[in-house]
């Protein structure tokens, strides 16, 4: 017995059926992609901060410190090692070498310094450390004690940084520190990006919010670290 073959009006309708189900489903999936990155990237950060921590307790309460700028390519002695300027050019080797900052003996994961949703994440890193948790020095900026901060909880430690060209979106940090005003925070994730407060805990922030609470300066004085 043969069966009757599909009309040409039946398989347009079939087509038009499969295009309305993809144009619904695949904004779906992307958010649900973007909304799984998002999570390991504030995993990361939080690990990240954890480590500091960690490190302040065997160092006498003192923050890991950072080295910054053109000058201070390939200095070791930072939280993190870099050896070009910039750094996020995603570049074969990569700019940033997680292993050789002093940070790596307590989180021992690489891939806990780059962020899936960051487009610069080849470069090896995607996170900087707040210039007020540091003596701003350069080229080497040697972390401060922990113990001056009066509101750890309001005070920014680690973030996702715009590129130096400003670019919020799709930009990745060049030396992996954050100095305000040079630098601005991303916004890679639906106009936001995740941090790390120095009291230990991270969440999710808008940039306008983390500056008009005073998150970068740990309280309401805009211009100056604590």
């Amino acid at each position: 017995m043969r069966h009757a073959a599909f009309t040409l009006i039946e398989l347009l309708v079939v087509i038009a059926i499969i295009a309305v189900l993809a144009s619904i489903l695949f904004p779906v999936f992307a958010q649900t992609k973007a909304s799984a990155q998002k999570a390991t990237c504030l995993s990361n950060i939080r690990q990240i901060v954890s480590a500091s921590l960690l490190y302040a307790n065997d160092y006498d309460d003192t923050s890991p410190g950072a080295v910054a700028g053109h000058g201070s390519v390939g200095l070791a002695g930072g939280w993190i090692l870099f050896i070009r300027y910039p750094a996020d050019d995603n570049a074969v080797p990569p700019g940033y070498i997680p292993e050789q900052g002093t940070l790596f003996p307590y989180i021992h994961d690489a891939g806990a310094y780059m962020c899936p949703s960051d487009p610069h994440a080849r470069s090896g890193n995607t996170y900087a450390i707040n210039a007020c948790v540091t003596n701003r020095a350069t080229p080497l900026a040697v972390g401060r004690s922990l113990s001056v901060f009066q509101a750890p909880s309001d005070l920014l430690y680690f973030v996702e940084e715009a590129d130096s060209e400003g670019d919020q979106v799709t930009g990745g940090t060049d030396d992996g520190y954050y100095l305000y005003t040079l630098n601005k925070l991303s916004e890679r994730h639906a106009t936001g990006s995740n941090a790390g407060f120095v009291d230990g805990h991270a969440k999710f922030i808008l940039p306008t919010v983390a500056l008009s609470l005073g998150y970068v300066f740990g309280g309401p004085n805009l211009t100056s670290c604590p």
